[in-house]
């Protein structure tokens, strides 16, 4: 008995034990706010924003804050459909007017954890495969991708970040109250 609780010590899985949240502060954060999600992936996912925040110099409780919002840590791609309606009315020289509505659909991807618009994706040339597909590549992408939107909106200071939803200041005033309600 004692030689196979030695052995089931010795070969049990390091994930089977609750990680020490004074040393795993990021894993900790990403459980505290979707305590569903899959340790292992959990674990995996704060090694990246760890390794990338630190890459990057970004705060990573900021990124775990906008994946929370973004996608609650799932990988998920979701395709957004605008429907506009558009009336025009054309008239002729004799005073006759013809009233017409026409309906017009625009369509466009955020993609995976982080919900990248996919027009931002072809705009940067980032494989929108990998994005959906490759953890390490979409956390880095976040990051470059968030770094560059802050020096874009440096003028904002420590509010800069909010400019990785959007530039218009209704936008980003929106999307940092949402981010927020997950930020440490």
């Amino acid at each position: 008995m004692k030689y196979l609780l030695l052995f089931i010590l010795a070969f049990s899985s390091p994930a089977m034990a609750k990680p020490d949240c004074s040393v795993h502060k990021l894993y900790c954060a990403i459980v505290k706010l979707n305590p569903h999600l899959d340790k292992d992936f959990a674990m995996r996912l704060s090694d990246l924003f760890y390794k990338h925040s630190k890459k990057y110099n970004v705060d990573p409780y900021r990124s775990i804050a906008i994946a929370m919002q973004e996608n609650t840590f799932q990988n998920r791609s979701v395709e957004l459909v605008d429907i506009h309606i558009r009336r025009e009315t054309t008239c002729t020289f004799d005073g006759e007017c013809n009233t017409a509505e026409k309906q017009t659909v625009a369509r466009t991807n955020d993609i995976g954890l982080f919900q990248i618009n996919e027009r931002t994706a072809i705009a940067e040339k980032l494989d929108l495969h990998l994005l959906q597909t490759d953890l390490d590549y979409s956390t880095e992408q976040h990051f470059k991708l968030l770094v560059k939107k802050m020096k874009v909106c440096d003028h904002l200071g420590k509010e800069a970040w909010t400019c990785y939803h959007s530039a218009t200041p209704k936008y980003r005033l929106r999307y940092k109250k949402k981010v927020n309600k997950h930020y440490k």
